[in-house]
């Protein structure tokens, strides 16, 4: 959101040179699952006009409270798909 800092997710991206297993994510993700290291998620529709891939999203996934970037996002594609 404007005039609010950018938020970033912690530690550094992953070796290109390298072959990525699972999610390029998971070991910068604090809620990362098991599967997160094996197999690459596929995209979930976050908002009307967001898609993420995160196993978080999976409906068999253990249910947490997403992080509150997310929810902004999910706030924003709300209002603005208002009629």
């Amino acid at each position: 959101m404007k005039g609010q800092p950018l938020y970033s997710i912690q530690g550094t991206p992953p070796n290109l040179f390298q072959e990525i297993r699972g999610d390029a994510f998971a070991p910068r993700n604090p809620q990362a699952l098991n599967i997160d290291f094996v197999r690459r998620p596929p995209f979930f529709q976050v908002s009307p006009t967001h898609k993420a891939r995160t196993w978080l999203l999976d409906p068999r996934a253990p249910q947490v409270e997403p992080p509150e970037h997310i929810l902004q996002l999910r706030r924003k594609g709300a209002q603005g798909h208002e009629c």
